[in-house]
């Protein structure tokens, strides 16, 4: 699996691409010379999975702050009936489930509720 967030491979020197090197069984991205400063190298694969959760913290925080605005909009406002906010709370827990059902060392105990 490759970073798809951008930005973080990059080297943290001199902001130069990293690339993809190394043999089958020690894969790492390295900042090569002479475009890069050569001085930076991480391992792959601890690269990639660091991306994944990050990645993952990103969206749950987005459902997060999506919650807590349907529950502002209910709760404070007013401007949901109760039906309006039991099916998009519903519908928002749902995909957070299947968004964190690869990750359960992730979430707290308890979350999504019910559970």
């Amino acid at each position: 699996m490759a970073t798809q967030v951008p930005g973080w491979d990059t080297c943290g020197l001199c902001g130069s691409p990293m690339h993809s090197r190394g043999r089958r069984d020690k894969p790492r991205y390295v900042c090569p010379p002479p475009r890069g400063c050569g001085k930076v190298s991480i391992d792959r694969p601890a690269l990639d999975d660091w991306a994944a959760d990050a990645e993952l913290i990103t969206a749950l925080d987005g459902h997060s702050e999506a919650l807590d605005e349907l529950n502002r909009s209910y709760f404070d406002t007013a401007e949901l009936t109760y039906f309006e906010w039991t099916c998009t709370r519903d519908a928002l827990l749902l995909a957070t489930e299947q968004i964190t059902s690869d990750a359960p060392e992730l979430l707290p105990s308890g979350f999504p509720p019910g559970r």
